[in-house]
């Protein structure tokens, strides 16, 4: 028997053998096969929808990148280097109605010593409209070197700077010489009669012979001309006056209190038979005088000087004035 034991093991292990080799023949691989479809579950057919995107190929692609050149932008559109955007509300160089260097439009330089005023170039040195500084108005007189100026003294004789001759005034813009000019006899706007020559300030006959300036009814409406000292009131204000001087051709009216008031100075001298006021000025506060270092008055008046102060309107004098009245 211990002879027989090993042979019926080997027949044990060929028979053990035999069945794998079976387990791998074709037929056992179809049983596997089937084996599998049996044990796992069938999945649904898997639809690509049409509207997927697909995934390129080449991962690595660099995209497009077009250069800033090649995009459309607004014309308007400016580009702010320090990072701040300008959509084209502005210019981008300051405000255009004041700079010097931008007057008006970008890069419009005004000459030397000129402002730039409302976006237009103005020299404040003569320009009466912006003198010495952008919208100050001279109101109809000049700009003399920054400084609204009366063109009709003597210093300032129709242009800044044209200075009279001693001994002449400025009437009209042109120098005269009151005492023998007779178109401008003793005072600016009055003229001697036919005939008539101005000597010493006063018109004369041709005979020498001195003309009559107090003739009653010698004025407009047959008025004569006022007494001196006559007192009167503005028929505006009310503001006082006085008559310092007056004949046939010509009255010298001037405020009668302190500190002075404001005159209808046309209509005054209308209204007293004269026909305009040729001339006015300031006084330095002296009644029929202009800053004569002494006391005057109607019985004592100083001289008749006038230099365009206190005009305010073309019928329009305020503060402490005198004017002129001519026939």
């Amino acid at each position: 028997m211990g002879c027989g034991l090993p042979h019926v093991r080997v027949v044990a292990l060929c028979l053990l053998l035999a069945a794998g080799c079976r387990a791998l023949s074709p037929a056992g691989e179809a049983d596997l096969a089937e084996a599998d479809t049996t044990l796992e579950p069938k999945r649904p057919d898997l639809a690509t929808p049409a509207d997927l995107h697909v995934v390129p190929a080449d991962l690595h692609a660099v995209p497009d990148q077009r250069g800033v050149d090649d995009l459309a932008l607004p014309t308007d559109l400016h580009v702010d280097l320090h990072g701040t955007p300008d959509l084209g509300g502005s210019d981008g160089c300051g405000d255009t109605s004041s700079d010097p260097l931008h007057c008006g439009a970008c890069g419009r330089r005004c000459p030397a010593g000129h402002l730039c005023c409302y976006g237009e170039c103005r020299d404040p040195a003569t320009d009466p409209a912006h003198c010495r500084f952008c919208g100050h108005s001279c109101g109809g007189n000049a700009c003399c070197g920054g400084l609204c100026t009366s063109l009709s003294t003597p210093a300032n004789c129709g242009a800044c700077g044209r200075r009279c001759p001693d001994g002449h005034s400025c009437c009209e813009g042109a120098c005269v010489d009151r005492q023998r000019d007779p178109s401008h006899c003793g005072a600016c706007g009055l003229s001697c009669g036919p005939g008539q020559v101005c000597a010493g300030g006063r018109c004369l006959d041709a005979d020498g012979g001195p003309a009559d300036l107090s003739e009653p009814g010698c004025l407009r409406g047959g008025a004569s001309p006022p007494s001196v000292c006559l007192m009167g009131r503005d028929p505006v204000s009310s503001a006082p006056y006085t008559v310092c001087r007056a004949d046939c051709m010509s009255a010298w009216l001037h405020h009668a209190e302190p500190g002075g008031g404001q005159f209808s100075f046309q209509t005054i001298c209308q209204n007293l038979g004269y026909s305009r006021a040729a001339q006015w000025g300031g006084s330095c506060g002296d009644m029929c005088g202009h800053c004569e270092g002494r006391m005057t008055s109607c019985l004592r008046p100083g001289t008749e000087r006038y230099d365009g102060a206190g005009l305010c309107g073309p019928d329009c004098l305020q503060r402490t004035v005198m004017w002129q009245c001519v026939r």
